[in-house]
């Protein structure tokens, strides 16, 4: 078999009207066109390649029109006997499967628009083909055609399609440029087969992390457009044909900029180029959960594509689920510097970055804590100085934290190696110097630990490090320790972020916690 430009056929034995075979193959695109052969002569056994640019995705082949000499007769040893086939003209397709083997369809003929054909078209009413439809998973395709000796001048055409093409289902394209779509798909999609849509732009998606609440963008290029309504998705959303929904309650979402939602800070803000969310986790109810170690916090946003449409007919969309995330340290240290000597203590607390700006570590001359430490302010070595963690107002939705340790550390350098010493360690407080930690009882047989927005007590008396004098620098941090509270968060389990038991081997003696108290008990 070869080529069919490089074959010639033969003259029809019945008719004088008989001439070269034309063939044709046309690619509008890479990935479709269509492939033909007209005026066919007799004598043929060659083929047509096509659909060179498909892979081994494949290909659907549509036939458009064909006239064909079908079978009528055939020889059976003793007699000719009619019966339908394609036993003298025929087409059929080759490739190459996955395997490496060669395949062919089975044969087809017969006439399918065909309009007026030779004199014998009356005489073939009814002869259609077989198959108008093809799907073929395989490389290197090729048109085979089969001529006998007699009746010539026939024609086909084949539409065909790469499966590639045109099928990109993601919601949009990412090209590399941040300014295009949002996504890479993992390969062509056809009936049957899974795809991902992995979102590659970073500018799709931004999000900036407060230590109380949570900022995200999310591009309108993120979203499916419902192609039964007019508009970018956009527009859809502010024609009411779409809406968003959290996925952690099913809340469809309003616009917050809209006169009849004023007041409603849980919602979203339509921007240049998609949404602005901007939520504070208490007043959202936006739960944490622990995440490889870090306190999680996420907000899901659902487009369904069909949300808003009764039309019973069947449609393609692509439902859309979007997660912004924070993830916090849940060990933060909070610093502070002091100058002391016999006379003179200073204070100054300094912040930085995530959860820790929902807490400051504070120092007073006072049991009631009103008079705090300043740097003109006299304490005397020995005196009482009262601390107070002061967790701010409603931040930290779901968590609870506990004063871990208070560490005071020589910053004078003049102790080598550095001394150091521990107010509070695991949450106790030191004997050595009557330090008094006030527990809590927000949750059983766990007395350290409260939830954030809730204030905490502690004391101790004032000290130095031997063999120093005058005025020296000390180093002081206040570490916070924060979990997931388990009377938010109902049913987390102790691998996913339960509170640690208040248990601790290097601070579980006498000398740790003797003085420790419950707010009643003053």
């Amino acid at each position: 078999m070869v080529h069919c430009s490089q074959q010639v056929g033969k003259d029809d034995s019945y008719a004088n009207y008989a001439s070269p075979h034309v063939l044709s193959v046309s690619e509008d695109y890479p990935e479709a066109g269509f492939v033909s052969f007209s005026n066919y002569v007799n004598g043929l056994y060659c083929y047509i390649d096509f659909a060179n640019a498909c892979d081994g995705q494949g290909v659907d082949i549509e036939l458009k029109q064909m006239a064909v000499e079908p079978s009528q007769w055939t020889w059976n040893g003793s007699m000719m006997i009619k019966q339908k086939g394609c036993n003298y003209d025929a087409v059929k397709f080759m490739y190459t499967d996955a395997n490496g083997d060669t395949q062919f369809t089975q044969t087809d003929c017969g006439v399918l628009n065909g309009g007026y054909w030779m004199p014998y078209s009356t005489y073939y009413t009814g002869l259609v083909p077989a198959m108008t439809k093809f799907s073929i998973v395989g490389t290197d395709l090729k048109l085979v055609l089969k001529t006998d000796f007699s009746i010539s001048g026939g024609y086909a055409q084949y539409d065909w399609q790469c499966r590639s093409y045109g099928n990109d289902i993601c919601p949009s394209k990412y090209d590399g440029s941040a300014d295009s779509g949002c996504y890479v798909q993992s390969e062509p999609w056809q009936p049957g087969k899974g795809v991902s849509c992995s979102m590659e732009n970073a500018a799709c998606m931004t999000t900036t992390c407060e230590a109380d609440g949570i900022s995200a963008f999310f591009s309108e290029n993120l979203f499916h457009v419902n192609s039964k309504h007019s508009g970018s998705f956009m527009e859809q959303l502010q024609a009411g044909h779409r809406v968003l929904r959290r996925a952690d309650t099913g809340a469809v979402l309003q616009d917050v900029m809209n006169p009849n939602n004023m007041g409603d800070l849980c919602g979203y803000q339509v921007v240049d180029g998609g949404i602005q969310l901007n939520w504070n986790y208490w007043m959202c109810g936006v739960a944490p959960t622990m995440k490889n170690g870090k306190i999680t916090y996420g907000i899901t946003l659902q487009a369904l594509g069909n949300d808003s449409d009764s039309d019973p007919m069947i449609e393609f969309y692509v439902d859309l689920d979007a997660t912004a995330e924070c993830q916090y340290d849940p060990e933060i240290d909070l610093e502070a510097s002091f100058f002391v000597n016999q006379e003179d203590v200073n204070a100054e607390v300094s912040h930085y970055g995530s959860l820790e700006e929902n807490f400051d570590c504070l120092f007073y001359e006072d049991s009631k804590r009103k008079n705090q430490i300043m740097d003109h302010n006299i304490v005397n070595m020995g005196e009482r100085i009262y601390g107070r963690v002061e967790s701010k107002s409603n931040a930290g939705y779901g968590l609870i934290y506990k004063l871990q340790r208070v560490t005071f550390t020589d910053a004078s350098g003049k102790t080598d190696p550095q001394a150091s010493f521990k107010v509070v360690g695991g949450g106790k407080g030191s004997k050595i110097v009557q330090a008094k930690v006030q527990k809590s009882k927000y949750i059983q047989n766990q007395k350290y630990w409260r939830p954030l927005g809730e204030n905490m007590k502690f004391s101790f008396l004032s000290f130095g490090f031997e063999d120093l004098d005058e005025q020296n620098a000390v180093d002081i941090k206040c570490h916070i320790k924060i979990d997931i509270d388990p009377n938010v968060n109902q049913g987390i389990s102790r691998s996913r972020g339960a509170p640690m038991a208040d248990f601790d081997d290097e601070y579980n003696s006498a000398d740790w916690g003797v003085y420790d108290y419950y707010e009643d008990e003053q």
